[in-house]
């Protein structure tokens, strides 16, 4: 009697690898949604110039201007809009990884 085995590991990885590449992205889309109404505005387009990439199983998001910097760690005086502020970026990261299951079950990696 012969026993024919057939070993599916190779594509369990890459599906999981892709499903969490997956996951990566929709946390970005989520991090992007929740900071865009808090992200300071008056001139420019610090709103608008946001890049997110994913290579891999790292993730990365970037406010294009180059005064994003000062916008995200300064507490200035009066803001233009009101809701904006500092911390826009670092608030909206740690609110997204309180509950990262939900960009998971987007992605059908769990």
């Amino acid at each position: 009697m012969s026993v024919k085995i057939k070993d599916n590991t190779t594509r369990i990885i890459l599906d999981t690898q892709r499903s969490a590449s997956l996951a990566i992205r929709y946390m970005l889309d989520d991090i992007h949604q929740i900071a865009n109404p808090k992200t300071p505005r008056k001139f420019g387009n610090l709103r608008g110039n946001v890049r997110k990439a994913v290579i891999g199983l790292k993730g990365t998001i970037t406010w294009g201007q180059n005064y994003a910097i000062y916008q995200e760690n300064k507490r200035f005086v009066n803001y233009s809009t009101g809701g904006t502020g500092p911390h826009f970026a670092e608030n909206s990261v740690e609110a997204v990884m309180r509950n990262p299951q939900s960009a998971m079950k987007k992605a059908r990696l769990i």
